[in-house]
C-alpha cells in the first residue's frame, strides 16, 4: 500500500486548481472577456496573491491557532466578523457551483 506524502497532496491540489480554474472555465471566460482573457487571468492571479499574503501575515501575527473569525472579531468586532465570514461562506458556495458547472 502506497502512502501519499505532503508533496504528493500539494501537487494533486495544484492539479485540481489548474484543471478547474483554467482548462474547464476557459471557454466561459473567453465568452465574456473576449480577447482580454489574459487580463482576466492576471487580475485573478493578483487577487489570489493578495489573499495568500494576507493569510500569511495573519498567521505570522497570531500567537495561537486562531480562525479567521477570531482574527476579524479581535480587530473589528463581532458584527463585522459575522458579515465577513458569511460572505466567505457564500463565495465558497458560488465557487463550488462554478466549478461544478465547468466540469459538467
Amino acid at each position: 500500500m502506497k502512502e501519499l506524502t505532503y508533496i504528493d497532496v500539494v501537487l494533486i491540489g495544484i492539479g485540481y486548481i489548474l484543471g478547474a480554474g483554467i482548462y474547464t472555465l476557459l471557454g466561459l471566460i473567453s465568452k465574456y472577456s473576449g480577447n482580454m482573457i489574459w487580463l482576466s487571468i492576471l487580475i485573478t492571479g493578483i487577487i489570489s496573491l493578495i489573499t495568500a499574503y494576507s493569510y500569511m501575515q495573519m498567521a505570522k501575527t497570531s500567537d495561537q491557532n486562531e480562525t479567521e473569525y477570531d482574527q476579524i472579531k479581535n480587530s473589528f468586532g463581532s458584527n463585522t466578523a459575522l458579515v465577513v465570514i458569511s460572505l466567505a461562506i457564500i463565495s465558497t458556495i458560488f465557487s463550488a457551483s462554478v466549478i461544478s458547472i465547468g466540469f459538467g
